[in-house]
């Protein structure tokens, strides 16, 4: 009905305001930036030109626009809708696309996170390569390396123990001491610091006579095997002597040695260094740690008593005890097999009456000279956290704290009294308080660090079949600070030590100016 009506030519896809043109001409002045409505065909003058469609292959189609959705990130602009998503960009109607403006925003790449270049918590650790504890001559033959990693898997269920003997005596636990509290600190002055110091094994008269009469063909001391038994779990280099005749064997420090004194932050994840100037390096720290331990004993001692344990201690040279308080010893014998005996010299510290009965107490003090104000205190914790404050000891002092216990176990100590003694300033390394004291059952402390006495014997087993194969003579057994940790052991001539001269309590050098 419509075939005779003339109008301009159009497209599908123009608006309707291209339709009604009929002068074929553009909509007033083209505004800058923005698109008339323009057919797909130019503009012509006639009428006539009209080319007839057939409405057959119309289809009806959805003009609404579509939208990408991006998500909104600092910096980026918004857009708000079909027209004008940003400068520059298209519109695909333009395109005929089916007659759909699709306005697909290209999104920009995701931003490259920059790489953390924050280090990892253990390559922050300060790590440092200790000093050897002995001088090695080049000359020295030696015989083997025991790789620390693969005494894991030792074991040797001990038989025993036995007590042979007891001599010396032994103070009564002083009780008081345990009101001691961060409020009402009990002091520990200088004065209390003695040079006592274990005797060694050859200087055992006791010790070598069981030897001799063959009642066991191993001897040594608590401080020297649990320092072996507990190898793997130490940092610092030590050193051990061995003298062998036949099939008798002695376990024993150096004259020099300072392998018996309590380490202090041993096991620290941070470290501590070796600085001969500081009062707070591995020297200083140790002699100090040990004559904190050595005043605990003393203030944990009641006055003027002395519990008998069998006869009076005898050794070669040296004092039985502290000139302070009595020291009572018991020793122990074990077998491991392999018809080998061993008797361990055991110390015992106090006694005290519990239910009528009398109980072996051993005494031990952990240290604390870290006073800065940003560093986790005792004093702010010990009374409402005592448990993160001993686990935290536990893993700075894993090797001191795994002696002590394996000393009790062997010596068949009943109880452990553990003080927590800290600097009362902390410039001044002589003078100490006492903060709080916590009682300890050895077998249970012993289950918490998940120390096992089957594969301390058999570490010692190890050793011993090493040397048991040689031939008579002297041996040194050095675990130095190398990776992987080892034990190497060294064939050392015949009083090769013997011009030592005792270690004494350290005292940081001075810088000349």
């Amino acid at each position: 009905m419509l075939n005779d009506v003339p109008f301009a030519p159009f497209s599908k896809f123009d608006r309707l305001g291209k339709a009604a043109d009929w002068t074929g001409s553009q909509y007033g002045r083209q505004r800058p930036g923005r698109r008339q409505y323009q057919g797909s065909q130019n503009a012509v003058n006639t009428v006539f030109s009209f080319q007839h469609t057939d409405d057959s292959q119309f289809q009806y189609v959805d003009n609404k626009t579509t939208t990408t959705r991006t998500s909104s990130r600092p910096g980026q602009r918004r857009g708000g809708g079909a027209w004008g998503r940003g400068r520059g960009m298209q519109r695909e109607a333009d395109r005929h696309d089916g007659g759909r403006e699709q306005v697909q925003e290209k999104r920009p790449p995701a931003p490259v996170r920059k790489k953390d270049k924050r280090p990892f918590f253990r390559e922050n650790i300060l790590r440092v390569n200790y000093s050897p504890s002995v001088e090695l001559d080049l000359e020295w033959d030696q015989l083997t390396t025991i790789q620390l990693s693969a005494l894991g898997k030792a074991s040797v269920r001990a038989q025993g123990p036995e007590t042979v003997a007891e001599c010396g005596a032994a103070p009564t636990l002083n009780k008081a001491i345990d009101v001691a509290g961060p409020r009402k600190p009990i002091g520990v002055p200088a004065a209390l610091r003695s040079e006592w110091r274990s005797p060694r094994a050859v200087e055992d008269k006791k010790l070598m006579a069981l030897l001799a009469d063959g009642t066991a063909n191993i001897v040594t001391t608590d401080k020297v095997l649990t320092a072996l038994m507990t190898a793997s779990r130490s940092v610092y280099p030590f050193d051990l002597v061995l003298h062998k005749q036949g099939d008798k064997i002695v376990i024993d420090r150096r004259v020099a040695s300072k392998m018996d004194l309590c380490t202090s932050h041993e096991t620290a994840p941070e470290g501590v260094s070796e600085d001969h100037t500081s009062a707070n390096a591995v020297p200083a720290l140790t002699w100090e740690s040990d004559a904190v331990n050595g005043k605990f004993q003393v203030i944990s001692a009641m006055p003027g008593t002395a519990n008998q344990f069998g006869g009076p201690a005898e050794f070669d040279g040296v004092p039985a005890s502290p000139e302070k308080i009595p020291k009572a010893f018991r020793y122990q014998k074990f077998d491991i097999g392999n018809d080998n005996s061993i008797v361990v010299r055991c110390e015992i510290d106090a006694v005290s009456k519990l239910r009528g009965e009398q109980v072996t107490f051993s005494v031990k003090a952990l240290h604390e000279f870290d006073l800065r104000p940003g560093a986790s205190g005792w004093r702010s914790k010990i009374q409402t956290q005592r448990g993160a404050v001993f686990a935290t000891e536990i893993k700075n002092n894993a090797h001191k704290v795994a002696r002590w216990a394996a000393q009790a176990v062997l010596g068949g100590i009943d109880r452990m009294s553990i003080g927590y003694v800290s600097r009362k300033v902390s410039s001044n390394r002589d003078v100490h308080e006492l903060l709080s004291v916590m009682s300890a059952v050895p077998s249970e402390l012993a289950a918490q660090i998940a120390f096992n006495l089957d594969n301390a014997w058999g570490v010692v087993r190890s050793v011993v079949d090493t040397i048991k194969d040689s031939a008579d003579g002297m041996y040194l057994l050095t675990r130095d600070s190398s990776q992987p940790a080892a034990l190497k052991m060294f064939a050392v001539p015949a009083g090769q030590f013997d011009e030592e001269e005792p270690a004494v309590y350290f005292v940081p050098e001075v810088p000349e100016e």
